[in-house]
């Protein structure tokens, strides 16, 4: 049935003014906001955002035409309603032409229960059904999964969720009793009118699952945002619902880490899960471009820019003396690109074939630049896939770290 969408167009004389106006309602409701040249997003709730665009109209007097878009799915009905109303608001700002369309009906009938019996439960159906299908016996699949994003350690027979793992025979089972209901309060994020107990819940379960690198919080300001929210949320959400089952013990951990005195109560009923939350406590198969390599979820993401030939991406755990994995990528004008390291530098030199591709690694010793420094070792891998040269330098402090190093690049993979 495709995805249920909200879209908008209206115009406006003043970009600068619009923006204003709307960072002056965010605040109001909590929300967040981002702005870039061409347009801006409004963070409703993880994964729930409203993408606006503008483009100048020609002439002296040329006003901005403004354009939204909305997917409500998978989030949920929830969002749906609270991104219309949000919406309709906006109206109010000095927006001319202003036009909402919901491919739903609840933009005429506001009939909430209608929206979700007859559109989201559906849709939800339906999605279920083809990643079931997809997955075949012994293997993994991903439901409402970006594609961009890493990939959590393979289960067999489980179907991956930003809200959870599920086994595949527990949602067979679901659909053919007809429980899309029970469903529903699994896998949609914000199910329910309003920000009750069960949607501050199910997003501090999502953040938990997929965000949460279970670190302690002052190991960088992501660790400390993550954890802090996820605790917030999470004690509003007990709050709001004593009965309402909670993830207490990962609560209490992450109170630990967070250096927080719990303010969940003691008798707080612990939810039943069947596997571990967090995927970021294992193995994560992180994507560069199209290279995927295993790496542990624990490590921290960051940008680097140190010019041209250094941009890139690092992956480390700066709580700990892990090895520091540099990616950089490098597109050929001329056809299909190539190797460009010295691999008489290195040791133990290692190929590995690849699908539309090859790679090759290997190690050397990084004499100290001062007198007081350390040892350093470093593994340097090219992989040449098409057009596209990627370099991989892995810097580590410890000779032992070198099994592992390999290990992972044994691993790696490309995206098909």
């Amino acid at each position: 049935m495709g995805n249920i969408d909200i879209t908008c167009t209206g115009k406006i004389r003043s970009k600068d003014t619009l923006v204003k106006a709307v960072q002056r309602l965010v605040k109001q409701r909590n929300l967040r906001l981002g702005v870039w040249e061409e347009g801006m997003r409004i963070v409703v709730c993880p994964r729930g955002y409203l993408d606006f665009a503008w483009t100048k109209e020609k002439g002296l007097f040329g006003q901005w035409n403004l354009r939204c878009g909305c997917n409500t799915t998978p989030v949920g009905p929830g969002f749906h309603k609270a991104a219309l109303e949000l919406l309709e608001e906006l109206g109010g700002l000095g927006i001319k032409e202003w036009n909402v369309q919901d491919r739903s009906d609840y933009q005429q009938d506001r009939d909430f229960g209608a929206l979700r019996r007859e559109w989201f439960l559906p849709w939800l159906e339906e999605q279920v059904s083809q990643v079931l299908e997809k997955t075949a016996p012994g293997e993994m699949g991903y439901l409402f999964w970006e594609v961009d994003q890493y990939r959590p350690e393979v289960v067999p027979d489980t179907i991956a969720t930003p809200l959870g793992r599920f086994p595949v025979a527990w949602l067979k089972e679901k659909l053919e009793k007809g429980a899309l209901e029970e469903l529903a309060q699994y896998l949609f994020l914000w199910d329910q009118p309003g920000m009750n107990a069960l949607y501050l819940r199910n997003r501090a379960l999502k953040q938990l699952w997929e965000d949460c690198c279970f670190a302690p919080s002052d190991r960088s300001y992501q660790d400390r945002q993550i954890n802090a929210d996820i605790l917030d949320t999470l004690e509003r959400s007990a709050a709001m619902d004593p009965s309402l089952p909670q993830p207490v013990a990962d609560y209490r951990e992450l109170c630990i880490l967070d250096d927080r005195t719990p303010n969940m109560p003691e008798d707080a009923p612990e939810m039943e899960e069947l596997y571990p939350i967090g995927y970021r406590r294992g193995e994560v198969l992180q994507p560069y471009d199209k290279l995927v390599v295993p790496l542990p979820g624990l490590y921290h993401y960051e940008w680097s820019n140190g010019g041209m030939d250094s941009a890139g991406a690092i992956w480390r755990d700066e709580e700990s003396e892990s090895p520091i994995w540099h990616f950089t990528a490098l597109r050929s004008r001329m056809g299909s690109a190539q190797f460009g390291l010295d691999m008489a530098q290195l040791q133990d030199v290692r190929t590995k074939q690849l699908e539309g591709g090859q790679a090759h690694w290997g190690w050397k010793e990084m004499p100290p630049k001062k007198k007081d420094d350390d040892l350093l070792y470093r593994v340097s891998c090219e992989a040449v896939v098409g057009d596209t040269l990627f370099v991989i330098t892995i810097t580590y402090l410890h000779p032992e770290h070198r099994e592992d190093i390999y290990d992972r690049l044994e691993r790696m993979t490309i995206l098909k």
